[in-house]
């Protein structure tokens, strides 16, 4: 097969997402498949310099485009690569939400059946995340748009995800649940134990202490304030601390974060920048409990990387937001959302009484199964063309 891939960020730009589509179209292109991947041309960061217009390696070939890395740009720029494309194409993948238009449309002017990845429906869950009105409905009217494009299937990556795209009006006959992959062998704690002593040394955490660790964008959505507040409520477990690695961006919503960290005049959270995957793993290494204060997740990958490096024996403490229940596995203390105090809770109960804590079998979210079941989906797309 001929694949395309319309994508607003792909490696090396660094996201769960991007990590995702790397591993499907690198798959794909491994099985033997014709892959092309259209994408925004990234500027220079301190982990990568701007990468090369136009791509190829074997099989997989990646044309960027430029739009100053303005994402809403990409929408329009995008459109006559994706057309172009498109009519090489057997069938084209794309996500939500700024590259779902122009994949939508490609797909009408030529024909190729199209299928969108879900990660996420908010839909009113907007509202209650503190966007103001004009904002929340914007995003809602935007969600709702893109459950009416044409597109020839719907893949959501959870149970949760699927049921807010059925209750948004997608047709059953269009759903599909293809849950996303986790790389089992990159985040596995027998890799990192080497960093566990030196991180914790870099930080004056000594033996007694517990180290507990959360990571993630500064949105409101991934509850990082909730977690704050509760570090305030634990103050009194002098051997507690926290690594709190939150990405640089939106960078309004950090610096709030930053400013309530100060406010409340917490010396038991250690606030650190943007890293790079094996930094990330090096410090999650060092942790003995985990924390995930999502007030929605349509997967939830940080969730999933959490279970993994504390698998067998270390605590997850995590919101039953959106797609977690359905993710988590291993000992894992499940709190509702929008609640410090659910949160200080479960912090106690996780050093005072980490005995109490039952274990929920492990999950497969395994590279092959995703490949195959994606593949399988365009074998069914190209047949039904």
């Amino acid at each position: 097969m001929r694949i395309l891939y319309l994508l607003e960020y792909y490696p090396p730009h660094i996201g769960g997402v991007e990590i995702l589509f790397q591993k499907i179209a690198e798959g794909m292109a491994a099985r033997g498949h014709d892959v092309r991947i259209i994408t925004m041309q990234l500027k220079p960061t301190h982990a990568y310099q701007t990468p090369a217009r136009r791509e190829k390696k074997g099989n997989l070939e990646i044309i960027r485009i430029r739009t100053g890395e303005r994402r809403s740009l990409f929408t329009l720029a995008a459109l006559p690569a994706a057309i172009q494309n498109a009519r090489w194409a057997d069938v084209i993948h794309t996500t939500t939400y700024n590259a779902a238009y122009p994949a939508a449309l490609a797909s009408m002017l030529t024909r190729t059946p199209a299928l969108i990845t879900v990660h996420e429906l908010m839909m009113h869950v907007w509202k209650h995340l503190g966007f103001s009105w004009p904002i929340a409905e914007g995003l809602m009217l935007m969600e709702h748009a893109i459950t009416r494009l044409p597109f020839k299937a719907f893949a959501a990556v959870s149970r949760y995800t699927r049921n807010a795209l059925r209750f948004a009006g997608v047709p059953d006959s269009k759903l599909h649940v293809v849950y996303n992959f986790t790389d089992t062998t990159f985040f596995k704690p027998e890799r990192w134990q080497y960093a566990r002593e030196k991180i914790r040394n870099q930080y004056g955490i000594g033996k007694n202490d517990i180290l507990l660790f959360s990571s993630g964008r500064p949105g409101i959505e991934k509850g990082h304030e909730y977690l704050i507040r509760a570090m305030k409520d634990v103050e009194d477990l002098r051997q507690v601390k926290l690594l709190l690695a939150l990405s640089p961006r939106p960078a309004g919503k950090r610096e709030k974060l930053v400013r309530l960290i100060k406010q409340l005049g917490l010396e038991n959270i250690i606030l650190l920048g943007g890293m790079s995957r094996e930094a990330l793993a090096e410090h999650m290494s060092a942790a003995d409990v985990y924390i995930v204060p999502s007030l929605t997740e349509g997967f939830g990958f940080v969730g999933v990387e959490s279970c993994l490096m504390a698998w067998p024996d270390k605590i997850v403490i995590t919101t039953d937001a959106g797609a977690l229940p359905e993710v988590v596995f291993g000992r894992v203390i499940m709190v509702r959302p929008r609640s410090s105090s659910a949160i200080a809770d479960a912090i106690r109960q996780a050093v005072l009484q980490p005995e109490g804590v039952k274990r929920i079998p492990r999950k497969d979210f395994s590279a092959e199964r995703m490949i195959k079941e994606y593949e399988a989906l365009y074998e069914q797309l190209v047949k039904k063309k």
